[in-house]
C-alpha cells in the first residue's frame, strides 16, 4: 500500500501546476531594448518553446528580461538571416510576448508547430544587447530536441 501511495504522490508532482507554470508575465505591449549589436543564433528543432536568458559573461539568468514570438516566413533557418529579413519578420505582428521573473525562464505554449522567430532583450538595461533566435517548433516531431533554449545576451558597445 505503501509503494502506491509513493507512487501517486511523485505523479501529483510531476504535473503539479506549480512545477510546470511559466511565471513568464505576458505582455500585450511594449517590446526589448536590443542594444546596438546584432547577434542572431540557430535554436534548431524543438519540441516546446521554452528556455533562460542569460547575461553575458556571468551565466546569470536575466530578471525581466523581454521574449517575443514572430513567425518566420522568410526561407531562412539559420543564423545567417540578412538584417533585411529580420527587419521584415518584426515589421508583422508579433504571436505572443512576455517578460521574464527573476529565474530568467520563459515559455510559451499552445503555439502550433512552425518556424518562429525570438527577439529576446532586456527591459530597461542599455548595457546589454538582445539576440535574434531562428527556432522550428515541431511538437511531435522525432528530430526534435526536449533541452530547453539558452539565450545568452550581448554586451553592447
Amino acid at each position: 500500500m505503501n509503494r502506491v501511495l509513493l507512487l501517486l504522490l511523485v505523479i501529483a508532482f510531476a504535473f503539479s501546476p506549480a512545477r510546470n507554470q511559466c511565471r513568464c508575465q505576458k505582455l500585450a505591449k511594449g517590446g526589448p531594448e536590443m542594444g546596438n549589436v546584432l547577434a542572431t543564433m540557430n535554436g534548431g528543432r524543438v519540441r516546446r518553446l521554452r528556455g533562460t536568458a542569460f547575461y553575458p559573461n556571468l551565466n546569470q539568468p536575466v530578471k525581466e528580461a523581454v521574449v517575443e514570438v514572430y513567425e518566420n516566413h522568410s526561407g531562412f533557418t539559420d543564423a545567417n538571416i540578412p538584417s533585411a529579413e529580420l527587419e521584415k519578420i518584426i515589421a508583422q505582428e508579433r504571436k505572443v510576448a512576455c517578460m521574464t521573473a527573476a529565474d530568467g525562464k520563459f515559455c510559451f505554449d499552445g503555439l502550433p508547430g512552425g518556424r518562429y522567430l525570438l527577439r529576446v532583450g532586456t527591459h530597461g538595461e542599455g548595457w546589454v544587447s538582445g539576440v535574434y533566435v531562428l527556432v522550428t517548433l515541431d511538437p511531435k516531431g522525432k528530430r526534435s530536441s526536449q533541452k530547453q533554449l539558452k539565450i545568452t545576451l550581448n554586451m553592447s558597445l
